[in-house]
């Protein structure tokens, strides 16, 4: 028996010592990559490169890429006109993007994308935005394959997951999002650059920051790069906290994620009602005297 499972152990080493062979042999004429294929040392070819000129086509991305505060239009029920109505809304608390609300709403993806599908949610001032459930790959790849490019994902606590979720977004280099047929390449089929290859550059990437846990990893998860806002979330950071809105420990929360956003260059997010709290606004006791400035807002 010894013998037998010496001789198996040989055999499978031989295979596998052909099987690297058979990948070694080479190179081709034009070939780039020599050798069995490496993810880290891949270089990768021309197919999806950006225009040298990276254009951005996204509205929001526009504005935050000026330091223009971008607002977020809730849209909350299945409602074709409804969503065309919060997508065309102007001027002061307007939108530049929908946060269609797929965490507590009871949209489902098919109403979701007929949304999205409509003339009026890709234009020239607004794109189709939402908030996923929670942090998976089949949520963020139904919203991105629907059209969605303002990406907000709830619940984030960890630099771990922070880059799950970074992997999941992004095209190749940067990710290992999955590319196929999808309504969001009909969407975006005459963008400047082409849509696969120029998405990595107008996606806008918003993670909240909603526990004590998360408050706590704000900074290093800011440090990832690739992410375009923290949103210091108004309601789950009292719901984990014990602390209302006014109360020095909640706002410390609040302007921790708030920090952490500009201390990389993200934009620092909330709820409409924090609008007021910009430039230098001071806030006297209870307050603790923070001083906040936003850049995006879901109203």
């Amino acid at each position: 028996m010894l013998h037998k499972t010496a001789r198996i152990v040989r055999l499978i080493a031989v295979s596998a010592a052909m099987t690297a062979t058979a990948f070694i042999v080479g190179p081709a004429a034009g070939q780039t990559n020599i050798g069995i294929p490496n993810p880290a040392t891949w270089v990768s070819g021309p197919l999806y490169n950006p225009p040298a000129s990276h254009p951005i086509w996204n509205p929001a991305k526009v504005k935050r890429l000026a330091g223009q505060q971008v607002t977020l239009g809730t849209q909350l029920t299945y409602s074709l006109s409804g969503y065309c109505t919060v997508a065309s809304k102007t001027g002061t608390g307007g939108s530049d993007a929908t946060w269609t609300e797929m965490q507590h709403a009871l949209i489902d993806w098919t109403q979701a994308w007929s949304m999205w599908s409509q003339p009026c949610a890709y234009t020239a001032t607004v794109v189709p935005g939402a908030r996923v459930a929670y942090t998976h790959k089949r949520e963020i790849q139904k919203a991105l394959d629907g059209g969605v490019m303002v990406l907000v994902v709830p619940t984030v606590d960890s630099v771990a997951e922070a880059q799950d979720i970074i992997d999941m977004v992004y095209y190749p280099p940067v990710g290992h999002r999955i590319y196929g047929p999808s309504q969001a390449r009909q969407i975006y089929a005459n963008v400047p650059g082409g849509y696969r290859q120029t998405f990595n550059d107008n996606i806008v990437l918003i993670m909240m920051i909603e526990t004590v846990l998360g408050s706590q990893a704000a900074n290093d998860i800011g440090a990832l790069g690739h992410l375009d806002g923290l949103f210091g979330a108004t309601s789950d950071l009292g719901n984990f906290s014990g602390y209302a809105s006014g109360m020095v420990d909640y706002e410390r929360l609040i302007k921790n994620a708030h920090d952490a956003a500009h201390a990389h260059g993200e934009g620092a997010c909330s709820a409409f009602s924090f609008r007021g709290r910009v430039a230098s606004a001071s806030f006297p006791a209870p307050y603790g005297g923070y001083v906040y400035s936003f850049d995006c807002f879901q109203n």
